[in-house]
């Protein structure tokens, strides 16, 4: 008796689509969800899809560029205002198209969400534009976006000195017992402030 064995190795061709293949799974199962602040704006969106399917991709030797995605419906969302608090999440949907040697593919369409930024009735009204927040809550004013070392004045309307303390950290909370509209001064900054 005389034993043949025989193995067979796959093409390339056929590990390239099979990849392909794998790939498009990867990407139709994943959830695109994102908020207004970072993507709303079609073109915020393709490089914010284009980060998120490399990532996924990573480790398939393949890659996307920004001409493999397709925004096929693009709603942006609406931020919230006093007669729609939550604000109206944004949509989008849109293909990608692979290609790893001769194997191709484009997947099904993809829906995703742009969640809406909530209106805040205690925030902020800004007087100069800067990166500092802040939220009114319970007892007080909670700030964010501080310079460490750095004051922060607090004057109420009829500009009396509230509060002077200096900054320990990004984000600090003031105590605050009436409420009103108040003047924040910090790093050379203004906000008038609702609480």
């Amino acid at each position: 008796g005389v034993t043949v064995s025989v193995s067979f190795q796959k093409t390339q061709a056929t590990l390239d689509a099979e990849a392909i293949t794998g790939a498009l799974a990867l990407i139709e199962a994943n959830l695109f969800f994102e908020k207004q602040e970072a993507v709303n704006t079609e073109t915020e969106l393709i490089a914010w899809l284009l980060e998120q399917i490399n990532e996924l991709l990573e480790g398939t030797g393949i890659t996307v560029s920004a001409n493999d995605i397709t925004i096929t419906d693009f709603n942006p969302a609406i931020t919230g205002d006093e007669g729609n608090v939550d604000g109206t999440n944004g949509s989008f949907t849109f293909t990608v198209n692979l290609k790893k040697g001769e194997a191709s593919g484009t997947t099904s369409p993809i829906d995703g969400v742009i969640e809406a930024t909530p209106y805040e009735p205690n925030g902020i009204e800004s007087i100069d534009s800067n990166p500092i927040k802040v939220f009114a809550t319970n007892g007080g004013l909670q700030i964010q976006g501080l310079i460490v070392g750095e004051s922060i004045l607090l004057y109420d309307l009829q500009g009396r000195l509230i509060i002077n303390t200096s900054v320990y950290n990004i984000k600090q909370f003031l105590t605050i017992s009436n409420k009103g509209v108040y003047l924040l001064v910090h790093a050379r900054k203004q906000l008038k402030v609702l609480f």
